[in-house]
Formats: structure tokens, sequence, C-alpha cells
């Protein structure tokens, strides 16, 4: 099987000063499905590649919209760019929860010591040299986390001297400009500088919606009757108020650094650091008193055909609060050549958030925004990682790398009752808290070998052991803080995949493998409550580690340049599903969801993707992924047996059309993402109100025009025809940006 060297893995193609047509290639080299280079076309997984070519022609401003049109992804942002809690899902595994997708920047993982969630919208997209992801269990080389699959975001290196400054200004008064400056040095020694920042004053996401309940006569104030609907659910609520336009903003200062230290031996470090805020404005009360002053507390009454009702308005709902966040990013990677005797890559670095911090209020406060008692909670955490990773040199057919790896979590986090939300400097108490630590250490063997020139077979295996020590969590104010006994657990994972080669352009792969995901801290001892959904979520100390076997075959033909096609088939078991699993024994009004090993879950599903050259300057892409995904046993709640598996859409089809002409770049896309269902029981089937994950249909596009070798202009369009409808909030409808690009 064709190689690189390990080197080339820090060296990242330069993006020339104009955007170039976007052309497939006969060979296209890809790292993640193997940790090693490789043809994408041999490579043993089902693997997708974005390029930073294409994410520049699209406008593409934040990572999990570059992976919208991947086949076999279905990432989830529920409103625009503030939402601060996006996720990829992927191969039955829910599309707003990052556990079970693992996610690499440079080959260190990201996902956080918390919730292992990831900031995705602050990532800088324009760092981006390329993003790989592969499909399928991965646990024989990356451990937990990755029984979806890994996405891998690959950054620049610095080739030459590069300066290129962007801005864009839009709709929902959306503003995104950044800044990256490259050089390269006597050959030797690479240096980047980039800075970015997105704001927006965002939209109002939702309504304030209250439950009614039938009184004989009003014993207060009476409101004309509210706008009814209905929840999620198919109960009857009505519209009390709305939150306001929900406005973020971040910054992100990223460096990078490589250096040929000699001609076997190189370095490379880097340094990410970054910030966000979010809040609310224009917070407002349907319910006037007699003199047209907004209510925000209290009962009020309404007459309804003929019956008079009872709504308890809670400041609560009406003043969501803000939150902001920081962290840091550090990694450095040595890698040093054997010459015959093989490579070294040693690698290290660390993720830490100081600040991960939101507010909301108490049911004494006011509900005008400006504060008052509240609750200040924070989440800081810390995730370290280390890796060695030997490549033996080829052994006649064979090629082997072996490797440790460590990775160390560590987190707190509580709830503090506050004097004043809006400057939470005055604590009163703390009602909520956690902590804990997790050490994670896994050792893993890889063989790649050869049968002539059309069969070619991987295996490998890892061999994991993980330690929850330091657990802590206080419910509630009036208890003691409990104490957790430290556990320990291995796991042996396992993966075999052929792949073999028809013919020219026509491969068929096939892989097995096994896979786990270890209870992160937030499954182990947080609890929390939702005050926008009501829901009191909690943790479960002995939580057993999920496990998974999985088949899958893939076929892959290509017609010269002009026509591809790929399809994918797998079939996965689960036991020891983590699952929330409503629990009407504790709380009638199923508002208590515990966290527990559900039994049984399968799933099984294809993904199909065609790319066609219909002429010189366009180029045609689709994909379709279906996914079906149930439990199949959860003794816990037999209910839930056959179900679907929350957050996962049943059906994903996208399109892309590119269009090169002279100066003229234009990129067209659709997207359309089934019914999800948000609970386990899947009662959530009213569509088009608050709280509901709708079908949806929608289409953007996008066009750059070349002024000149330093100059472009581009302008985009989310949403493109104003579709409305609801991933839990309403979606922000048509968005619209321009922008001016100058590459110097």
């Amino acid at each position: 099987m064709p190689r690189i060297p390990f080197l080339l893995l820090l060296l990242s193609p330069l993006v020339p000063a104009q955007t170039p047509p976007i052309e497939p290639v006969k060979t296209t080299v890809v790292v993640t499905a193997s940790k090693g280079a490789a043809e994408l076309e041999l490579a043993p997984a089902a693997t997708a590649l974005v390029t930073a070519a294409e994410l520049e022609q699209r406008n593409t401003q934040t990572v999990d919209q570059a992976l919208m049109q991947a086949p076999g992804m279905y990432p989830n942002r529920s409103k625009g760019f503030m939402d601060t809690d996006p996720g990829f899902g992927m191969r039955g595994f829910g599309a707003r929860n990052f556990s079970r997708v693992l996610v690499l920047l440079d080959g260190q993982p990201i996902n956080n010591g918390y919730s292992s969630q990831i900031a995705v919208t602050s990532l800088p997209v324009d760092e981006l040299d390329r993003v790989e992801v592969v499909r399928g269990p991965f646990s024989a080389l990356y451990g937990g986390n990755a029984m979806g699959g890994v996405v891998h975001m690959i950054t620049r290196t610095p080739t030459r001297r590069e300066i290129k400054l962007q801005g864009q200004y839009g709709s929902q008064d959306t503003t995104q400009y950044m800044l990256r400056y490259s050089d390269r040095f006597w050959e030797r020694l690479g240096l980047s500088f980039s800075y970015q920042r997105t704001q927006t004053g965002g939209y109002s996401v939702g309504k304030v919606l209250q439950t009614a309940t039938a009184v004989a006569s009003p014993a207060g104030i009476i409101i004309p009757a509210p706008r009814r609907t209905l929840t999620s659910t198919g109960g009857t609520t009505y519209e009390l108020g709305e939150q306001g336009n929900n406005w973020y903003n971040h910054h992100t200062w990223r460096t990078k650094g490589d250096v040929a230290i000699n001609s076997r031996t190189s370095l490379a470090m880097q340094y990410m650091y970054r910030d966000y805020g979010y809040g609310y404005d224009g917070t407002r009360s349907y319910a006037t008193d007699a003199a047209g002053a907004q209510l925000f507390r209290g009962n009020v009454f309404f007459q309804e055909a003929g019956a008079w009702r009872r709504v308890t308005l809670n400041p609560t709902s009406f003043v969501p609060g803000s939150g902001n966040g920081n962290a840091h990013f550090f990694n450095a990677t040595l890698l040093h050549s054997f010459d015959t005797k093989g490579s070294l890559r040693i690698a290290g670095g660390q993720s830490y958030s100081p600040v991960d911090a939101f507010t909301s209020a108490a049911a004494a406060t006011p509900a005008n925004g400006a504060g008052g008692p509240g609750t200040y909670a924070d989440r800081p955490n810390r995730a370290s990682y280390a890796e060695a990773q030997y490549t033996a040199p080829r052994l006649g057919r064979h090629f082997l790398l072996a490797g440790n790896e460590m990775r160390l979590f560590s987190t707190q986090a509580y709830n503090d009752e506050v004097t004043d939300f809006a400057f939470p400097t005055n604590v009163i108490r703390r009602s909520v808290y956690s902590a804990g630590r997790s050490l994670n250490n896994g050792v893993y063997l890889q063989d790649q070998f050869s049968l002539g020139e059309k069969l070619h077979i991987t295996g490998g295996t890892r061999l994991d052991y993980w330690r929850n020590f330091d657990g802590a969590s206080l419910d509630r104010p009036d208890v003691p803080i409990k104490s957790y006994e430290t556990r320990t657990a291995r796991y042996l994972s396992a993966k075999g995949a052929a792949v073999y080669r028809l013919r020219t352009g026509s491969v068929v792969r096939f892989s097995a493998a096994n896979a786990f995901r270890a209870p992160n801290l937030v499954d182990l001892y947080r609890t929390t409550f939702s005050a926008q959904t009501q829901v009191l979520s909690l943790p479960n100390p002995s939580l057993l580690p999920e496990q998974m076997w999985s088949v899958e075959t893939g076929f892959r033909q290509s017609f010269s340049s002009r026509l591809q096609f790929d399809l994918s088939a797998y079939h996965n078991s689960i036991t020891d599903l983590m699952y929330r699993v409503t629990d009407f024994t504790l709380d009638p009004t199923g508002r208590t969801s515990v966290i527990t090993n559900v039994g049984a879950a399968r799933t099984r599903g294809f993904e199909a993707a065609a790319e066609q050259r219909a002429s010189s300057f366009l180029r045609l892409r689709q994909s379709y992924t279906f996914t079906n995904a149930l439990i199949t046993n959860n003794p816990a709640s037999p209910a839930t047996n056959g179900k679907r598996v929350a957050l996962v859409p049943r059906s994903v089809a996208t399109f892309q059309a590119f269009l090169n002409q002279k100066r003229w770049n234009v990129v067209a896309s659709g997207r359309y993402f089934g019914k999800m269902f948000t609970n386990d029981t899947n009662t959530d089937t009213t569509k088009g109100v608050q709280g509901s994950y709708d079908p949806f249909f929608d289409s953007d596009i996008t066009a750059n025009v070349t002024l000149s070798t330093r100059y472009e202009a581009f302008v985009s369009v989310l949403n493109l025809l104003d579709r409305r409808y609801y991933q839990f909030n309403r979606n922000p409808g048509r968005l619209v940006t321009a922008g001016f690009r100058i590459k110097l």
C-alpha cells in the first residue's frame, strides 16, 4: 500500500492566493482511519474528506457547518451561532452529543473532561487544512469515545509568507472577521498567527410557555386569553411571553510553529485561546396589569370557552440568563525518523477550561433582566493527553505500528445561589456540587499487510485501563457531600478490515470490530436541572461501560474522474447502553430522568454517496443516510423496548452543486433531515411547536467572485427558502452575509 513519510503529517498543502476549482484527484492521502498515511480509496473504513479549498469556497463559518454535507453524518444545531452545545451524530449515536464521537485536533482529543462536549462554534475554520471523518467503531486505535466514529481536524502548516484578511456582515446583526499571518524562515522554521471573531445579535429563539389549571372563578389579576398551542407530546400550553434576542460572541487566538531540527527530527507546537459569551435582550411578558405594566410573577387568570383558568408566572421562564467561558489548548508533536529502523512520534498537550459558566434567575428574581436572586453555575475542567507511537519499517508485506496513549480528565462543577445573578459575586450558599477525576491509559498494536496488489488487510487491538477517583457530589444544600469509591476497569478492543481491489476504480471492503465507552464524569456524579425544560437529570455512580460489536461492508466504484459512488452498510449491537430513562416512580410528572445502563440496543443502516463531473465547470454531489436505531431490551423501562433511540434521525439526504466558471465560484446545497425524538418513549410526535425536533429541508448558496489575484468578494445565504421549523428551538430563518477577502 503506498505510504508517505510521517513528517508530511505536519506539512499541509499551501492554500494558494486564489481559490482554485475543486477537482477530484486520483490519489488522496488520509491519516485518521489507520493512524498512518494511506490512499483514501484503500482506507480500511468509510471515510469522508473536506478540504480547505472547499471550506473557503462554501464560506464555511463553523466546523459543524463544514460537515453538514458529509455522508453518514448528522450534525445538529438547535439555533444559529448562539448554540454553544451542537453535536455530531453518526452510526446511530445522537446528534446532540459528542460522548460517542471522538473529535481530534491535529491528533489530540479535544472532547472536554466534563461532559465530552466540544465548543464547536469557536474553533477557527480558516486554520483548517482539511477535516477527515471516519465512520464506525475505532476503539482498537483510539479507545473510548470512538464508538460512532472519529472527526479529525488537521490544521495548516506554514510553508511560505501569507497574509489573509477577511470580514463579513449579515442579517441578525452578524459580524465575522479574521486575520491570518504565516511565514517560513530558512526553510526550517514555520510560524503562523491567527485571530477570529464572530458576533451576532441573534433572534428570539422561543416563546415563554406555561400550562394552565382550571379554576371555578378568578382570584386575582385577569388577563386576555393567551394564544393556545401544543407541547411536543401533544399537551396544551399557552404563550405568555418571549425571552428576547439571543446574542452571542466569541474570540479565538491561535499560534503555531514547526521547526526541522535536523534531517530526521522535527518539532511542531501550537497554542489556542478561545473565549465566548451569550445572553438575551428584550425579555417580554404578554400578561399585563390594569396599568399596562408587564407581569412576570404570580397568578393570573383568563377565560377560555366559558371556563376560567389560572397560570402561575415564574420569572425563571422569562429570564434565561447568560453564560461565558474560555479555554486554552496546547499541543506539541515530536517526529523522529530512525532511517531504516522506523519512526517515532511523541505528542502531548492539554485542554483547560477555567471558566464554563452560566447564570439563571431564581423564583424571586425580578424578570426585567436587571438582576436579582439567582444561580451562578460553573464547570471548570481539564483534559491532559500524552502519546508515543512507533512505526516500524516495512517488513516484507507488513507495516506495523504500536503506541501508548494516556488521557487524564478532571472537573469540578457547582451551582452557587447568589444575591444578584447579573453580578454573581455575593454567594449565599452552594446548592449543587460535583467533582471527580478519570485516568485512561491504552496500549495499541496494528498490522497492515498486503497479499499482492489487490488484497490489503488491517488488524489491530488495544487494551484500555481506566480509573475513576476523587468522585464527590452534593445534590442539595441541606445534605453533606457524598464521596464515591475509586472504580477501575479494563477493556480489550479489536478490529479487522479487508480491502479488495476488484479492478481499477472498483474496491470492496469489510470490517468487524468491538468498541466501548466508559462513563464520563457528568454521567457518574453530576445532577442538573433545566429551567427551560423543567427536567431534573440525575447521575449514576454505578454505571458500567457501554460495549458494542459491529460489522460493516462497503463498495466504492470510480469511472475515470467523471463518476464515482460509495456505499456502506453496517450493523451495531450495543449492550449496557447508557441512556437517560424517564423515572415515573420518582416523579409521576415525567420530569425526572436517571442515566442508566438500559440493557441493549441495535443499529442498522446504510450510507450512499455519489459524485459526478457533469462538465468542465460543474460538479455534483449527493448522499443519503438511513439509520434504524432501536432500544431492544430495557428492563428498567419496558415501554421503551422497540422504540427509536433519541436524537437520531432515520433519514438524512444531501446534495451539492459546485460551479466554477472563470472568476466565479458558486456552491448550492440542500439537506433533508428526518424526524428525531427527544425522549426514550417516543411520545414527542407533535410537529411545528417549541421543543419538537421537526423533519426539515433547507438549502444554502454561496457565490465567490475573484476581483484580482489578491481580492475576492463573496455572499452567502443560509436557509435560502426561509423555511421555518423547530430543532427544539425555532430556527433562525434566512441568514444573509456578504464579505470581502484579501490575500497577500
